[in-house]
């Protein structure tokens, strides 16, 4: 998707990364609508689990530290209430949600059933630059894995080129409902992702995963690709459960 400003969703969310990285909160350069501006940033911050799982959020504590009005702020975390990323605790506070093995499971179903839907249309529908995009990222992927592990001094570009191969693929469906679904689940798989890859995911196993699926991609072939995806998404799931009963109650 394209922003107003030339800018695609996937450079704002480089952007957020950026000044989560270098420390930077001040969301009101370069962009007028700053309730966006501030959405972003903090799911970022959530996401990445900077602001941990049962932390609180408070509009006034946010408005300091990132340079904008609690209206502004207060808007930003509706949009994350409404996608499960924040809990509203009426006479208490807002506090980042946790991902409970339920939860776990409960997502992953859902996103077994749009990436498998979207890879089975997507092979035939996808144009030759999205075919030729998933190449890419599968070749991306590969230094930045070492024997069974993903090379720790690039982790965090591991898991979004990981992120980006996965969206690509529901992208590929062209289905505005499939797209939107995913969209708005995305945050809990990247949070799953990012808290469990590291010491538990098999790296060798999904980058050959995600080859067999660019490559089935190439052929035009819906079942070798939706029957790789299952496996792998399954496997990840799995995954995720592991790190939940190792890192304890909730991720």
């Amino acid at each position: 998707m394209l922003h107003p400003m030339g800018r695609t969703v996937t450079d704002q969310r480089a952007d957020a990364t950026a000044r989560v990285a270098n420390g930077v909160n001040d969301v009101r350069a370069g962009h007028a609508d700053l309730t966006e501006r501030t959405y972003r940033t903090l799911k970022e911050l959530i996401v990445t689990r900077e602001i941990p799982a049962g932390g609180k959020v408070t509009a006034e504590g946010l408005s300091q530290r990132f340079g904008v009005s609690r209206t502004t702020v207060k808007g930003a975390i509706d949009q994350l209430a409404s996608e499960g990323l924040v809990e509203v605790r009426p006479q208490v506070g807002t506090f980042v949600r946790g991902l409970t093995a339920k939860d776990v499971r409960d997502a992953w179903d859902v996103r077994v059933m749009l990436e498998v839907t979207a890879v089975r249309h997507g092979v035939v529908a996808a144009t030759n630059e999205q075919r030729h995009e998933l190449a890419a990222l599968v070749e991306e992927m590969a230094p930045l894995v070492q024997e069974r592990e993903y090379v720790r001094e690039t982790y965090e570009r591991s898991v979004a080129v990981n992120r980006r191969f996965h969206e690509l693929i529901v992208e590929t469906a062209d289905n505005t409902y499939i797209d939107g679904i995913y969209r708005q689940l995305a945050a809990h798989f990247h949070i799953a992702n990012y808290r469990s890859r590291l010491g538990l995911r098999r790296a060798d196993l999904g980058l050959a995963e995600h080859r067999t699926i660019a490559e089935a991609y190439e052929r035009r072939d819906p079942d070798t690709a939706a029957t790789t995806l299952l496996h792998h998404v399954q496997r990840s799931r799995d995954v995720v459960l592991e790190a939940v009963a190792t890192l304890g109650d909730v991720l």
